[in-house]
């Protein structure tokens, strides 16, 4: 008999470690709690998996991590991740649900989102659940489900999606309602002072105040710019 944990690849369920060279950015850390739904889009090289996994490591509630890629567009691989990933967290999370995945009559997939949500919503405590490049997602249906998801949010849950694209479901009345923190290339660019922490506390290239000036003019702030 085929076992749910066949189908599951672990490292997809890890917190990412932080590089060796973190630079503190205490401006774009969830100070006042976190929103129910946060967005952090913004093109690659810019930080925002390592922004987000310093989140993770930092707060007081449990974090539940999946990193997706291109083969989580089969719904069964995306469901059956999405509920290991909360299940590192609570282990006992959605048994039922798991169990039928891996049947041959698989359940409509609004449907099973819609029987997470009632069992998120029997959560003990608060979960941060993270989603890592939701961009590798072009499932019209699971696109529908997150939607699903987001529009009847449990108050346990706490939603980050991260992203190299904007997210593929509207988020009008969470904006309107101050329900949504979003995070973007502008938010995501190095300060001067951050550029300065990184090159020479960092790197330790003791460089001067005008080559520092002429790194943050060209690199515009671009992590990945700079590390080059």
């Amino acid at each position: 008999m085929v076992k749910a944990m066949d189908y599951i690849l672990s490292a997809k369920l890890r917190i990412p470690d932080c590089p060796p060279q973190l630079i503190a950015r205490p401006r774009l850390m969830p100070h006042e709690g976190l929103a129910p739904i946060t967005a952090v889009c913004a093109p690659a090289g810019y930080g925002k998996t390592t922004l987000i996994s310093t989140w993770a490591k930092s707060l007081t509630m449990p974090c539940a991590w999946l990193s997706l890629d291109a083969t989580d567009n089969d719904p069964t691989q995306f469901m059956l991740h999405l509920i290991s990933a909360i299940q590192s967290q609570y282990s006992q999370f959605a048994q039922n649900s798991t169990s039928t995945l891996t049947s041959t009559q698989l359940p409509a997939i609004l449907g099973l989102t819609r029987s997470l949500l009632n069992e998120l919503g029997k959560l003990p405590d608060n979960l941060c659940l993270i989603i890592d490049d939701l961009h590798c997602l072009n499932d019209h249906l699971l696109h529908d489900a997150l939607a699903f998801m987001v529009e009847h949010l449990p108050p346990q849950l706490h939603l980050i999606f991260i992203s190299r694209n904007t997210l593929p479901f509207s988020l009008t009345r969470l904006r309107v309602q101050h329900q949504l923190c979003e995070i973007h290339t502008e938010d995501l660019r190095f300060t001067r002072s951050e550029v300065v922490q990184f090159c020479n506390e960092a790197m330790q290239l003791n460089l001067s105040a005008e080559l520092i000036d002429i790194l943050n003019s060209r690199t515009e702030g671009w992590i990945v710019g700079l590390q080059l």
